[in-house]
């Protein structure tokens, strides 16, 4: 981190009980997307993905055999 940067955030990774209540409040607005935005956070949480690589995603990049991206 940044020299002082720490001061105004002390980390730079969400905790897994943040990444939990950020899911569970997408999930209560039963909004028309939750889901599909429940499971955006996952993928960027679990895997490291940026917004941008989420959304570039091809179904041919995926190996559901292996279970990796």
């Amino acid at each position: 981190m940044e020299e002082g940067y720490s001061e105004v955030r002390t980390r730079e990774h969400l905790l897994p009980e943040e990444v939990s209540t950020m899911r569970s409040a997408i999930k209560k607005s039963k909004g028309r997307h939750a889901h599909r935005d429940s499971t955006i956070i996952l993928l960027c949480y679990r895997h490291g993905l940026r917004v941008a690589e989420v959304a570039s995603l091809r179904w041919e990049q995926i190996d559901w055999n292996g279970g990796t991206i």
